[in-house]
C-alpha cells in the first residue's frame, strides 16, 4: 500500500488526515496501527507501524521498547511527535520538528538527534528539496 502524497507532507491540522488513518471522537483519537512479525522492508524488522507510514521506505517497524537516553519508544514518538502533531511521517524537516516535540514532551536534549540527522541524512544528500 502506498501513502497518498497528502499524508507525506506536513499538516497544520490533523483534521486533514483521511478517516482511515485517524479517527477523532469526542474524547478520543484512534490511530490505526499494524503489527507484523516480519515486515518486507529490507530490514526484516519486527514490530508496529502507524498505518499512515506503511509504504514509506524511510519508516521501519518499531518496538515498544524505550531507548536508554530517552524514556519513550520510537513507536510512541512516531504517533505523538510526528503523526498527531501534524508533521510528516518521514523526512529531515518533519523529523527536526518532531524532535522539538519530543524534547518538550520528555525534557530530552534534541542536539544529539540533530547531529545524527545531519550525519545520516543531510550530509548524505537525503534532503527534501
Amino acid at each position: 500500500m502506498m501513502m497518498s502524497s497528502s499524508v507525506q507532507g506536513s499538516f497544520r491540522s490533523v483534521a486533514q488526515y483521511p478517516n482511515n488513518l485517524l479517527r477523532i471522537g469526542d474524547n478520543s483519537a484512534q490511530v490505526p496501527v499494524t503489527y507484523k512479525k516480519v515486515w518486507d522492508d529490507g530490514f526484516g524488522a519486527r514490530g508496529w507501524k502507524v498505518n499512515a507510514t506503511i509504504g514509506d521506505p524511510e519508516i521501519i517497524a518499531s518496538t515498544r521498547e524505550t531507548g536508554q537516553r530517552i524514556n519513550t519508544s520510537v513507536f510512541i514518538h512516531d504517533i505523538l511527535d510526528h503523526f498527531l502533531s501534524g508533521f510528516g511521517v518521514s523526512g529531515h524537516r518533519s523529523e527536526a520538528m518532531a524532535l522539538i516535540q519530543l524534547s518538550r514532551r520528555t525534557g530530552s536534549d534534541p542536539r544529539p538527534d540533530y547531529e545524527q540527522l545531519v550525519r545520516e541524512d543531510i550530509l548524505n544528500g537525503r534532503v527534501e528539496g
